[in-house]
């Protein structure tokens, strides 16, 4: 986290880098600037894995636009659930056992 500059209007604000194993998300007005000039200096970015944010540590993410016209992120866990049940799944066949139907 650290202050940084609006360039469209010249107003203080904050950026932030969340970082979790080997997922990052940046929030700044030139996001891939700071992940290539700033990480890319400690870690090996893929190039094709910065872009535009869709799935973050398994959760899939989109942007929306609030009743009172403010932008924010919506983060569903959907796929997260889906993803642990699969690996539960996988696990459980490995050792001959399955879940229950109505699980």
């Amino acid at each position: 986290m650290r202050k940084a500059i609006n360039p469209s209007d010249g107003i203080e604000n904050w950026e932030y880098v969340l970082l979790y194993v080997d997922d990052a998300l940046c929030i700044s007005h030139n996001p891939r600037k700071v992940l290539e000039n700033e990480l890319g200096k400690y870690w090996k970015l893929k190039p094709e894995s910065i872009g535009p944010l869709s799935i973050y540590l398994g959760n899939k993410v989109t942007k929306v636009i609030l009743e009172n016209n403010v932008e924010a992120w919506s983060f569903s866990s959907s796929q997260y659930v889906q993803n642990a049940v699969e690996n539960v799944e996988e696990y459980l066949k490995k050792i001959d056992i399955s879940l229950p139907k109505k699980a």
